[in-house]
């Protein structure tokens, strides 16, 4: 059986378009901005120019190919990512507006709510003019003149219609077998699947496949599948009353002992075991700040918040440990899927963020009883941390995380402050939208920063807290000898003002820009407040420390992640 891939119409004459932004990313070699997880507002168009890049969308990751446009759905975050030679990607940001349903003549804009009108890759018939094509409009969108700018939107017009003319009516997808037989073996865990079936249904032989198999997804197709089965079945355990036999005939083991002898080889612990050590039935909800006060507590929950963008610490280090993963709070459309899955975990405490909604607490309790984190102030994670402890009964755990994490801020104080030639350095943290530039906000973790950790607050710092407060580039002139923290918020427009920022004379000839005193802050963790996201807060401002004073890296750093 060979996997079946639908068609679909690529028809672009319904549409208003309107070229937003364009750029080239030399991805890897980007000192400002290497793509990662970007929110994306408009419809985005992808081209692989050269080189070789992984794009991630959402969770799924593939390798792009230079005769294949990829169209990307407003309101999904994306990532660029090479891990071996440097890729040049045409970025093409596209308003794009289709006539209202109110029969008035009004237009309104494709975004993330709803079906999207068109498929997530198509072939380019011509890859060499379609190539030359985006190079044009990258360049003609970063000039000033506005002429060669209206050139642009020509340009990006005369490159949808090129594609469209390729494909007339219904036309086949880029076909990727590869991931198709993925989905299959996700989909199909308890059927005897050998790698030369599965290379059938890819129409490749058994040699091939596995090669491309391993090259996208990082594993064999045989440790792929039995990851995902031991994952499947461990959600299956964490249920109450579960039998070994059926857990095993339920994910495609026929033998319970060779199952439980796989499970404890890659585990680390017996099935029975492991059950044991999950007795707290926990879940998440809302962000991943709820996860970094379980962490400390040694408890792994059973369903959490696992997104790329906004919880991608978690995801890569605990994701396989966490049978139910959520959505984000803060993505569309997610309160039913997550309550289907909160339903099927089962938790018997769901720990949400001080800002849940009525609606939102009288549908979690109805699954469970819920635990309030307390909102951000000084010092208010060792009140939710003991608090929890006490009501999933391991106090000692949270009194020896707290005094070893006292230990750890102590050694990092006095290495950050040698590292600086013995003077407390001073650090102005400000946070950047499409609006402009504004204070973090963020009391607690502030807090932490200038009291606890002793970096100087400048006097131009805003107060902490309020993240309306503006900050200027004049006020950044008289930042003679601070470091500048950024966190440049991950959407499209904001990137856009930044990238026109980052050209600017003003911004140019800031002290902390010609000292390499600009440093990117990432949202995870430090749009995250929690026992674990301060620790890796900690750790991140060491290495800058550290870095700045061996005078290492570009003129503008990367810190977190």
């Amino acid at each position: 059986m060979a996997i079946q891939m639908e068609p679909y119409s690529l028809d672009f004459s319904r549409f208003t378009v309107q070229l937003q932004d364009a750029e080239l990313k030399r991805i890897g070699r980007d000192p400002y901005l290497g793509l990662t997880q970007e929110l994306l507002v408009h419809p985005t168009f992808l081209v692989l120019l050269e080189g070789s890049c992984q794009l991630r969308r959402g969770s799924r990751v593939c390798d792009m190919k230079t005769d294949t446009l990829y169209i990307c759905k407003p309101g999904g975050t994306i990532s660029l990512n090479s891990d071996r030679e440097s890729a040049s990607v045409a970025v093409l940001r596209v308003g794009m507006y289709r006539p209202s349903a109110d029969s008035k003549g009004h237009l309104e804009p494709i975004n993330g709510q709803g079906a999207f009108p068109f498929p997530e890759e198509a072939r380019l018939p011509q890859p060499v003019k379609p190539t030359e094509r985006c190079r044009a409009i990258c360049s003609l969108c970063s000039c000033e003149d506005p002429i060669l700018r209206c050139r642009a939107q020509i340009e990006t017009m005369e490159f949808l219609l090129e594609v469209a003319e390729g494909h007339s009516g219904q036309m086949e997808p880029a076909l990727d077998p590869i991931e198709g037989v993925k989905n299959y073996m996700e989909e199909h865990l308890d059927e005897p699947l050998t790698t030369d079936r599965l290379a059938a249904m890819a129409g490749l032989t058994a040699k091939r496949f596995t090669s491309l198999f391993r090259k996208r997804y990082g594993a064999s197709p045989h440790d792929y599948l039995t990851r995902t089965r031991l994952h499947h079945a461990v959600r299956i355990m964490l249920r109450p009353c579960q039998k070994l036999k059926d857990v095993a005939h339920a994910v495609g083991y026929e033998d319970e002992f060779y199952f439980s002898r796989l499970f404890k080889r890659v585990y680390g612990l017996s099935p029975s075991q492991y059950v044991i050590e999950r007795k707290h039935r926990t879940a998440v909800y809302g962000s991943s700040a709820g996860t970094g006060y379980l962490l400390a507590l040694d408890v792994i929950p059973q369903a959490a918040p696992l997104h790329p963008k906004w919880s991608g610490y978690y995801l890569e280090n605990y994701g396989t440990d966490i049978p139910y993963p959520l959505e984000d709070r803060r993505m569309e459309s997610t309160v039913d899927s997550n309550l289907h899955r909160l339903r099927d975990a089962e938790p018997r405490l769901i720990v949400c963020p001080s800002d849940l909604t009525g609606q939102e607490k009288e549908q979690l309790e109805s699954l469970a009883p819920t635990f309030l984190l307390p909102p951000e102030e000084n010092e208010s994670w060792r009140i939710g941390l003991r608090r929890l402890a006490e009501l999933l009964g391991v106090e000692a755990k949270a009194k020896r995380w707290i005094r070893e994490f006292e230990e750890r801020t102590a050694h990092a104080k006095a290495r950050i402050k040698a590292a600086s030639g013995g003077k407390a350095p001073a650090a102005l943290f400000i946070r950047m939208t499409a609006e402009g530039m504004f204070g973090l906000g963020s009391p607690g973790t502030l807090d932490y920063v200038y009291r606890h950790l002793g970096i100087k607050r400048p006097d131009m710092a805003p107060r902490d807290g309020d993240e309306e407060e503006r900050v200027t580039l004049q006020q950044l002139a008289f930042a003679e000898k601070e470091h500048l923290m950024i966190l440049v918020r991950q959407d499209t427009r904001t990137l856009m003002e930044w990238k026109k920022l980052l050209r600017t004379p003003e911004w140019q000839s800031l002290p902390a820009v010609r000292s390499n005193r600009v440093h990117l802050l990432s949202s995870s963790p430090w749009r995250e407040y929690s026992p674990i996201a301060l620790d890796r807060m900690r750790e991140n401002l060491i290495h800058l420390f550290d870095a700045h004073s061996a005078g290492s890296g570009a003129s503008v750093r990367q810190l977190g992640g």
